[in-house]
């Protein structure tokens, strides 16, 4: 029932950055104008982003349950 639960939250956790990343998509091009433009610099710092948090935060807690580790990016943005 816990895995569940955990899955769950990791669906909610993954819709909510598909939401986030429309979102600036739709700023951005008003910005950029084009939207493949605006397409690129999101998603350029979208993935940008997770390589920062791999590199950064996921090194140090590679022993411990990934549930954990993902519990504490969620915490610290």
């Amino acid at each position: 029932m816990q895995r569940k639960w955990i899955l769950a939250l990791f669906f909610l956790a993954g819709i909510s950055s598909l939401i986030y990343e429309i979102a600036w998509v739709r700023q951005a091009t008003l910005t950029f104008g084009v939207s493949l433009y605006a397409y690129s610099a999101v998603l350029t710092a979208y993935m940008g982003g997770m390589a920062l948090v791999v590199l950064g935060i996921l090194t140090p807690f590679a022993l411990e349950g990934l549930s954990t580790v993902y519990a504490m990016v969620k915490a610290n943005p």
